[in-house]
């Protein structure tokens, strides 16, 4: 299997959730191969799981920061995203992890947040499986990662994304989203003086590791999908501001299709 690998970039909130959605649609159409994509975010974002309600941030503090609201097709908690931070997205179909159906969401978290494990340990931190998808260094979240739950029929591909903090303001995360884990999350910076660049350098070993691959980028018909999600979806009102359902979730298609 031939992976293709989208090096890191930058774009606002809407248009990353876009692109992660495009590519989906694009491996399981068969138009891109299996893909793995680093990016950052800006300006600074909030996203928002599939469920979550709106309710949990202080939208008045993050309209007064400049800071965007999303909200992911995948589903967790509220997150920051720092244009700091490093984000990755990863693209497969389901048949590559091998596993009954029922075992496939813990051995596909597991399987790609072991690359971001490995990539700390690389630097010397040692961080470890807290969750199915939360990596904890001194019991303290320092990576979370989250997958596209939405139940469509015959889905046969997974898409994962996850971000590891490089910088951690807490006192910014109390106000801006309500419950926030206080006390509980570390970043790359508390722990090494690691440069940001081989910080991504070391990840994005990790990720390609024993893996058939090129350096792409997306093809104009995944940049033409991405464009029309950020105008139909992902800015839009009403998807940010409401909790997700199967139906207003499912993934993009081809105009006139069902």
């Amino acid at each position: 299997m031939e992976w293709r690998l989208i090096e890191l970039e930058t774009y606002n909130g809407p248009m990353n959730m876009a692109i992660d959605e495009a590519i989906l649609y694009a491996v399981e159409n068969n138009i891109a191969p299996p893909t793995i994509r680093f990016y950052k975010w800006n300006p600074g974002c909030i996203s928002l799981g599939y469920r979550q309600t709106i309710s949990d941030i202080n939208q008045e503090f993050c309209e007064e920061l400049g800071i965007d609201i999303v909200r992911r097709i995948t589903g967790g908690r509220a997150v920051y995203h720092d244009p700091t931070d490093l984000t990755y997205s990863l693209v497969v179909q389901e048949s590559f992890f091998n596993v009954p159906k029922r075992q496939l969401i813990k051995f596909s978290h597991n399987y790609i947040c072991g690359h971001i494990i490995d990539a700390l340990e690389t630097m010397g931190i040692n961080g470890s499986l807290y969750t199915m998808n939360d990596i904890r260094v001194n019991s303290k979240k320092i990576s979370g990662s989250a997958q596209n739950p939405i139940p469509i029929s015959g889905r046969k591909v997974v898409l994962q994304h996850g971000t590891l903090l490089l910088n951690y303001n807490e006192n910014l995360m109390r106000k801006l989203i309500n419950d926030s884990e206080s006390g509980q999350t570390i970043s790359i910076h508390n722990l090494t003086k690691t440069s940001d660049s081989i910080i991504y350098k070391t990840l994005k070993n990790s990720f390609v590791k024993n893996k058939d691959y090129k350096i792409g980028s997306l093809t104009q018909e995944e940049f033409d999908i991405a464009q029309n999600l950020v105008q139909t979806k992902y800015n839009i009102e009403l998807w940010n501001s409401s909790e997700g359902s199967v139906s207003k979730g499912s993934c993009y298609q081809r105009p006139g299709n069902i």
